[in-house]
């Protein structure tokens, strides 16, 4: 991971440059009549060079999946707590930093969600406590209408009885 900060493109120029670099070493030492050893042990450190970089970036590569996906499985699992972290050359880190923006959008829909549902709370609480009120209301409403309905009926049994005691005084 050495390479880290070289972008894809450095690391592909890199990659085929020692390739046709040991193809000219092979070739020059076969025409140059260079010995068989030399060739041979000059090959293998091209060769062990070019191993080494492939491996470095496959490792790379390795890291930057991983972590991706771990921050894909940890927000999956509704942990937007933690940041994505930024590492590598400027392809990983413009991943990552993909990553990272979903995350703080995701966070952000979830204040909005948050902050919608305790205001639709606060209307249902607002909503129950004027229901009550209205309850009560009615209720005393209905009990002074039954007290007037009451004494209507009180005072037209008194002008029914005192209508009686006319007529039988009258007679």
């Amino acid at each position: 991971m050495i390479f880290d900060r070289l972008s894809l493109k450095q690391r592909v120029l890199i990659q085929v440059g020692m390739s046709v670099a040991l193809q000219g070493f092979v070739i020059s030492g076969t025409l140059l009549d260079w010995s068989h050893s030399t060739v041979i042990l000059g090959s293998l450190g091209i060769g062990g060079f070019l191993l080494w970089l492939y491996l470095d970036s496959a490792m790379s590569t390795s890291r930057f999946v991983v972590t991706l996906m771990a921050g894909a499985h940890r927000m999956g699992g509704g942990d937007l707590t933690v940041d994505m972290p930024s590492f590598g050359n400027s392809t990983v880190r413009e991943g990552l930093g993909t990553m990272q923006l979903l995350q703080e959008r995701i966070r952000s829909m979830m204040r909005t969600l948050n902050e919608g549902a305790n205001e639709v709370s606060t209307a249902a609480s607002e909503i129950a406590a004027g229901n009550h009120d209205l309850s009560h209301r009615t209720e005393q409403g209905s009990a002074d209408l039954q007290a007037a309905a009451s004494a209507m009926r009180d005072m037209t049994d008194a002008a029914r009885q005192s209508s009686e005691a006319m007529g039988e005084a009258a007679n």
